[in-house]
């Protein structure tokens, strides 16, 4: 008898626990956090909080631009594993920047060609495109070519062997496709007219 009323006892009071429900911080969160530690004086917290607000804010811009990027191009179709690897196609945050890339394969059967779309903010890489594209006497001496795209200058290169690289550079953003096992350049150029690279600046507002 006093084996069950110790039970009953035990059980009221897990009943009276307070329920926990967790809830996951926003940008906005780590924002006010920050202003309350600043308001309190402790910069170190303050610093810590806004860092983490950058980083949501990060997570969130990368979404949008994921979204942005096309699911199928000239019978070509993004990869669902891309999703996968972290949720925002292959998302990852490089040096403060941000990166994301999708891969597309064709339907066909046994088809070898397939290309990639990525999306670099802060690219260590815009500095030196940006050069080779302002530089004639480069331009001319690879073999690369200049082609316009929605009124911005973009270098397309032949990498040998079917590959092909195009690369974009914005005011600090940097857009790439990257393709392989292409029959000839104008096969690949069919795809890149078909990427709507305007609007994917204008979700990076640039």
């Amino acid at each position: 008898m006093k084996t069950k009323i110790t039970v009953i006892f035990m059980l009221i009071a897990v009943w009276a626990l307070p329920s926990v429900s967790g809830q996951e911080m926003t940008a906005q969160d780590f924002i006010d956090e920050a202003n309350s530690n600043l308001k309190s004086k402790n910069y170190k917290e303050a610093i810590n909080s806004l860092n983490m607000a950058i980083n949501e804010i990060n997570k969130m811009l990368i979404d949008k631009i994921r979204l942005t990027l096309p699911e199928e191009v000239n019978g070509y179709k993004a990869q669902p594993d891309d999703d996968e690897t972290s949720g925002s196609a292959a998302m990852g945050l490089f040096g403060g920047g941000l990166s994301v890339e999708r891969t597309y394969h064709h339907e066909r059967e046994q088809a070898e060609d397939y290309f990639s779309i990525s999306v670099m903010g802060n690219s260590p890489l815009l500095a030196s495109v940006n050069m080779m594209l302002s530089n004639s006497m480069y331009m001319s001496g690879t073999g690369n070519k200049i082609i316009r795209l929605d009124n911005k200058k973009a270098m397309l290169s032949d990498e040998g062997n079917g590959s092909y690289k195009l690369q974009l550079p914005l005011s600090s953003s940097l857009i790439s496709v990257e393709g392989y096992g292409f029959s000839s350049g104008d096969s690949f150029t069919e795809i890149i007219n078909k990427i709507n690279f305007q609007q994917i600046a204008e979700v990076l507002s640039e």
